[in-house]
């Protein structure tokens, strides 16, 4: 989330100071030995200017997709835009779709909306041969997004490829997840 540490208003694309600033934020990292870094797409805002800065910068990449506490009735014109951003990608810079998922912590009551968007970035993850970067939570403890998110992947098969970020779910879930040929990232 490189436009994270730039500022907290997603709802804008990057200004020309914006994206030159990246330039501290890029060069701290491979300080610190880290030479590729994924900008991760939340909203339709947030997925261009993940794609921007991935043009701009080698070893930046980027991620297009619609969290799911930002899934919105529109949310098919997104998913149309992601589509273009990715058949247009010409320096396949775009790495992955997401984050996408099932998000219980704040607001349970748009969970079939979450579902048809997640559906919808799976399908978008495997008619681009991508992965997926999936947002699952819940209240720690609670394996409910997980055991919701791991039943709408099953749909799909097992042609597809990701990771869980930000894992914190329980050994049952990761076991699950692992078998099915996902990564988990930890947090630390």
């Amino acid at each position: 989330h490189l436009d994270v540490l730039l500022r907290m208003d997603f709802d804008q694309p990057l200004s020309e100071k914006e994206v030159k600033d990246v330039t501290l934020l890029v060069s701290a990292a491979a300080q610190a030995g880290v030479r590729d870094l994924v900008s991760v797409g939340t909203n339709l805002i947030v997925s261009k200017n993940a794609a921007r800065l991935a043009r701009e910068y080698p070893g930046v990449w980027a991620t297009v997709g619609l969290h799911p506490t930002d899934v919105h009735s529109a949310w098919r014109s997104d998913l149309a835009e992601f589509k273009k951003m990715i058949r247009e990608d010409r320096t396949k810079k775009i790495v992955g779709v997401g984050e996408t998922g099932i998000d219980l912590f704040r607001d349970a009551t748009q969970l079939e909306l979450q579902k048809d968007v997640f559906k919808a970035h799976i399908e978008l993850a495997l008619e681009n041969n991508l992965p997926l970067v999936l947002h699952i939570r819940d209240e720690v403890g609670n394996d409910r997004s997980a055991e919701i998110a791991l039943r709408v992947l099953e749909q799909f098969g097992t042609n597809f490829r990701g990771v869980m970020h930000c894992f914190q779910q329980s050994q049952v879930i990761a076991t699950e997840a692992l078998a099915r040929g996902l990564m988990l990232g930890v947090d630390a």
